[in-house]
């Protein structure tokens, strides 16, 4: 598990080099740093959507909250999660912007008004809250879908132990019909 979550954009470098080293006794750092096209074999598929969800998951569990409601507001948008290799390309380019921006305005030695900086604070208190409303919805609709999956996943069960059911009552009783 890796230490910290990425919670500023200071902290990326350790982060992204902490996370990778991580993922790579599992090979797992490969869906991170390079491109790794769908297998056509069905196996090999299954395999790669499980890693790749593996990965993603990770990925997302380890930045804090708040850095994850700013990137998916300004990023990638509230509905959709690109795959974890365009995941982690942005917040690369997000924390590097930042850092390029904090600098810039340090250099130039800006002040803000203390009015100013108070109707901010309040903006962005109320974009949190708003984009919390959307992420939890968001949330909700994931589960939901998963939930539908796992429940055509157990109907599809009960259709394969159902026919193997007939099917081994058929031996044993040597077939329907045959008037034993």
């Amino acid at each position: 598990m890796i230490s910290g979550k990425l919670k500023n954009a200071e902290g990326f470098p350790a982060w992204r080099n902490e996370l990778i080293r991580l993922l790579r006794p599992y090979d797992l750092d490969k869906y991170l740093t390079t491109r790794v096209p769908r297998p056509d074999d069905k196996k090999q598929a299954k395999q790669w959507e499980m890693d790749r969800a593996e990965v993603e998951d990770y990925l997302l569990d380890s930045i804090a909250h708040n850095v994850l409601l700013t990137l998916r507001r300004t990023s990638w948008g509230i509905f959709r999660i690109p795959g974890p290799k365009r995941i982690l390309e942005m917040i690369t380019q997000d924390a590097q912007a930042f850092l390029a921006a904090r600098n810039d305005k340090s250099a130039q030695g800006s002040k803000t008004t203390g009015a100013a900086s108070q109707l901010r604070g309040q903006s962005n208190g109320l974009a949190e809250q708003y984009h919390n409303v959307r992420f939890d919805l968001d949330r909700e609709r994931m589960a939901r879908r998963q939930l539908q999956q796992l429940v055509a996943t157990a109907r599809q069960s009960l259709r394969v132990l159902k026919n193997g059911l007939v099917s081994i009552v058929a031996v044993h009783c040597g077939g329907f019909g045959t008037g034993s």
